[in-house]
């Protein structure tokens, strides 16, 4: 027999290092560690994100400025169109989007989400302004 018949294939390889299948049976029947392995990985891939962003509002930051601004007017333009309906109809102390239209619980969603997005950009900029590093 010559070596390169006794070679695996790479992926051979990557597979005895890591029991992947062990690995996620052990997440799907309860196994030890099941709760902590499937809250370490989204934990450290959202983790990673937020080091990218902070990153990035640190080199461009009044891109992000600008794009803050364009967000939060956005958001509450559609917030305040949404609410504005609802108090048409009467609705003057509303809490959630029930008494609306079916287009301004869409509206009042977005601008919730786009009002939200701004806050996280904001936070960004006072995260960056009180460490002065990323």
């Amino acid at each position: 027999m010559t070596q390169d018949a006794d070679k695996k294939p790479q992926w051979e390889f990557f597979r005895g290092q890591w029991d992947w299948g062990g690995l996620f049976q052990a997440m799907i029947t309860g196994g030890p560690g099941a709760i902590f392995i499937a809250l370490l990985i989204p934990l450290l891939v959202v983790a990673e994100c937020i080091r990218i962003f902070l990153h990035a509002v640190s080199l461009f930051p009044k891109v992000f400025a600008v794009g803050d601004m364009i967000l939060a007017l956005v958001g509450f333009a559609a917030f305040s169109t949404a609410k504005v309906s609802a108090f048409r109809q009467g609705h003057f102390f509303t809490f959630g989007s029930s008494p609306m239209t079916h287009r301004n619980r869409i509206l009042y969603r977005w601008g919730y989400i786009l009002i939200l997005c701004s806050a996280a950009i904001a936070i960004a900029f006072i995260l960056i302004d009180k460490t002065g590093k990323v």
